[in-house]
């Protein structure tokens, strides 16, 4: 539990399902994709919002359909895995955005 204002830095990825822990299975094919950096700021309770918006792409390829993201820590080590609030298949040529504070984790 954080205890006060603290930053996490480190990545966000994109993934179609979740497995073993926090690991999320990275879109299939194609290229464009990459977990981007990302921080948040942390508050009294453990609930951490991103600060910082980030975008995946422009979709090449088959990315499947997104069902997941996950949080790396600056080493790329898994660190929190969860359900997306709603899947989504990006097509080809789709800039995929993330916008700051749509992210949130309860550490």
């Amino acid at each position: 539990m954080i205890r006060g204002m603290a930053t996490l830095a480190g990545y966000l990825a994109l993934g179609t399902a979740v497995v073993s822990g926090n690991v999320v299975v990275p879109p299939p094919s194609g290229v464009g994709y990459a977990p981007q950096a990302v921080s948040f700021e942390g508050f009294p309770g453990g609930v951490a919002l991103n600060d910082v918006s980030c975008s995946f792409g422009p979709v090449s390829g088959n990315w499947g359909t997104i069902t997941s993201l996950g949080f790396l820590d600056a080493e790329m080590n898994p660190v929190w895995a969860g359900a997306a609030a709603q899947p989504f298949a990006p097509v080809s040529g789709q800039l995929v955005l993330v916008p700051a504070g749509s992210v949130t984790l309860t550490l």
